[in-house]
């Protein structure tokens, strides 16, 4: 048995035989050697989280632009080669602009954030999201057709025009409405290229 040591909350470690008795010294040596490579491994995992933080929107942790445009023309190379349609939910919040000016854009950014959220909590893990800009968001649903992508925008339009949306101004507790609209495409019924 060789202890190779803890990363990130998991234990690592080896079992070998050998057919004569390995000396102290040479397991000591080996043990280094999977050491330093394991913190080689680290700084790359350390790496391609860095390279995932610059697909993230910073105010509502969905994607962002950048991430879309690439996603989308995965998706597009994926159906010439699988055949399998997606959806696109392209959404709007309804005179956003109107609360910026009326509240300040701190309380205009948590409810950004709050939407991103109730947006997110109902779609599937298999689908994505993303702030396209401003107080516009993208969802691509994977292996979907308009009529899955109509539904998914129903829901999402119910959730935020039925809910109070709460934040505090000063000493008040204030609540307001919100509503979207929101476009659904289907590729590649609705358009032949990314």
């Amino acid at each position: 048995y060789l202890n190779l040591g803890l990363k990130r909350n998991q234990f690592y470690f080896t079992i070998f035989s050998s057919p004569s008795e390995i000396k102290t010294e040479v397991l000591k040596h080996l043990a280094q050697f999977v050491s330093s490579h394991l913190r080689v491994i680290e700084k790359f995992d350390d790496l391609y989280r860095s390279q995932d933080l610059i697909h993230i929107d910073d105010v509502t942790g969905l994607y962002n632009q950048r991430k879309l445009h690439k996603d989308i023309s995965s998706l597009v190379e994926r159906y010439h080669q699988e055949k399998n349609p997606f959806c696109a939910l392209f959404i709007d919040i309804d005179h956003f602009k109107k609360v910026n000016d009326n509240y300040g854009h701190l309380i205009g950014t948590k409810l950004l954030e709050n939407v991103a959220h109730d947006i997110k909590a109902l779609l599937r893990d298999s689908d994505l999201s993303y702030r396209y800009g401003g107080d516009e968001f993208v969802i691509i649903l994977a292996n979907s057709d308009r009529h899955g992508g109509k539904i998914v925008g129903e829901r999402i339009l119910k959730k935020i025009v039925d809910k109070n949306y709460s934040f505090q101004m000063k000493e008040e507790k204030k609540h307001i409405k919100l509503s979207v609209s929101i476009g659904v495409a289907e590729f590649p019924s609705d358009a032949s290229t990314a």
